[in-house]
C-alpha cells in the first residue's frame, strides 16, 4: 500500500521533517509519484503507532487486556447485530437483482415486439404502396370504377330514365355528368 507523506506521519506518529531527513540520507525511498510504501515505514520505523485491529471472522482481537467481560459481551453483541444488517442488507440485494434481472428480460421482450410490429408495418405499407401503384398504372379513364360497377354505370341511368320533357332531359343528363365526376378523380 502506498502512503502520502502525511498519511506516514499520521500513522506513525513523527513528524513530516524526520520523513524527509530519512528520505535525504538514503534511509527511505519513495516512488515517481512521492508516494512511500508502507514496507519501507516497517523497515525504517518498525510497527505503526495505530496497532488496535478487527479480525472480522474470528472476532475481536488485539485489544487492550484491561477491557472488562461486559464490554467485551457489548462488543460482541454489537458485532453480532451488523453481521445480521450485513446479512439483511445482502439478501435485500440479491432480490434486487433478480427483479432487475425480470425488468430486462422484459425490456428485451418488448423490443423484440416493437420490432415485429416494425417489421409488419413495413411490410404492409409497401403492400398499400405496391396496390396503389398497379391500380394508378391499371387505371382506364374509360373503364369504370368498381364502384361505378356495383352502382350500375352512368350510361345505363341515362337510358333507364326516360324523361318526360326536355327540361327535365336536359336536368337528368347534368345530373349524370356530375355524377360521373364525383366517381372519377381525372
Amino acid at each position: 500500500m502506498k502512503l502520502t507523506v502525511t498519511d506516514a506521519a499520521k500513522q506513525w506518529g513523527i513528524t513530516r521533517n524526520t520523513i524527509y531527513n530519512n528520505i535525504n540520507n538514503g534511509k527511505l525511498s519513495r516512488d515517481s509519484n512521492k508516494m512511500i510504501d508502507t514496507a519501507e515505514m516497517f523497515r525504517a520505523f518498525g510497527e505503526p503507532k495505530q496497532t488496535k485491529r478487527v479480525d472480522s471472522v474470528s472476532g475481536i482481537q488485539g485489544l487492550s487486556s484491561s477491557m472488562t467481560p461486559e464490554s467485551t459481551a457489548e462488543l460482541q453483541h454489537q458485532l453480532e447485530l451488523e453481521q445480521l444488517k450485513n446479512k439483511h442488507l445482502e439478501e435485500s440485494l440479491q432480490k434486487q437483482e433478480l427483479v432487475n434481472k425480470d425488468y430486462r428480460q422484459q425490456v428485451t421482450h418488448y423490443q423484440r415486439q416493437i420490432e415485429l410490429l416494425n417489421d409488419n408495418l413495413s411490410k404492409a405499407n409497401m403492400s398499400i404502396q405496391e396496390l396503389v401503384q398497379s391500380r394508378l398504372i391499371g387505371m382506364d379513364p374509360h373503364k369504370p370504377t368498381e364502384d361505378e360497377e356495383q352502382l350500375g354505370s352512368t350510361d345505363e341511368c341515362v337510358t333507364e330514365t326516360e324523361p318526360i320533357d326536355p327540361d327535365q332531359e336536359e336536368n337528368t343528363i347534368e345530373k349524370v355528368i356530375q355524377n360521373r365526376k364525383k366517381w372519377r378523380w381525372w
